[in-house]
């Protein structure tokens, strides 16, 4: 995958992936396209609590000014 590739090497970035998920984080499968839009879903709750995750550990982590 490019985008992991290229942030590998950048301090901070951790790239995540999330099987079974498409681009809108809804679960999907099979080819995407135009049709997934109008499939009505939720956001995987995998990825809610990975935001989660992140959001809480970046307030325990250093001020900007660190």
């Amino acid at each position: 995958m490019v985008p992991r590739r290229g942030l590998a090497q950048v301090d901070g970035v951790d790239v995540v992936t999330m099987p079974g998920s498409n681009h809108l984080f809804i679960p999907g499968d099979g080819k995407p396209g135009p049709a997934e839009y109008m499939i009505p879903g939720h956001v995987d709750v995998r990825v809610v609590e990975k935001l989660c995750s992140f959001l809480l550990s970046a307030r325990e982590g250093p001020t900007p000014d660190e």
